[in-house]
């Protein structure tokens, strides 16, 4: 893959990467940092459809497809080009992870109101199951949240490489 990369692209927070009905000549792995991909509904809102996380491969759909289904808007000051998932790169740290989003992204990621997913937040955190604090996200019981979640925590585990 070294071979590939044609540089890196340091972007910083609040920029947009990749726009909704764009195209793309190029596609991007996420090195470092983080963002948002989301879609602009018919009635204005936004709906986020998941996190950019450092290995994801931004800009991929529009490589594929010829155009951009969502866009992508950078959360954290964010370094884009070629590289190996997250935890082989020593980013999560035993069953942490940094997570520098909003509780209202996470609710939109979900299709939940602020107030439900506040309140299973607040529920986890009396469980004992998780800490969310200072942009990190610390899993404490994964067993237990693989159980409400309805899978195993050998699929929690595993990521798809796209």
């Amino acid at each position: 893959m070294q071979r590939f990369k044609v540089g890196e692209l340091v972007v910083d927070p609040g920029t947009p990467i990749l726009l909704q009905g764009s195209n793309s000549p190029q596609l991007y792995t996420v090195l470092h940092g983080y963002g948002v991909r989301s879609r602009l509904l018919e009635n204005g809102r936004r709906q986020v459809i998941n996190f950019v996380l450092p290995g994801d491969f931004p800009g991929l759909q529009a490589g594929l497809m010829g155009e951009m289904g969502h866009s992508v808007e950078v959360t954290t000051k964010l370094t884009l080009c070629v590289f190996d998932r997250a935890a082989a790169c020593g980013l999560t740290n035993d069953a942490s992870l940094p997570f520098p989003f909003r509780q209202q992204d996470l609710a939109d990621a979900l299709g939940l109101s602020l107030v439900h997913t506040n309140k299973l937040i607040t529920a986890f955190r009396n469980e004992q199951l998780i800490s969310w604090a200072d942009n990190v996200v610390q899993i404490y019981d994964l067993e237990a949240l693989a159980e409400i979640g309805l899978t195993d925590t050998e699929a929690a585990k595993v990521r798809p490489i796209m």
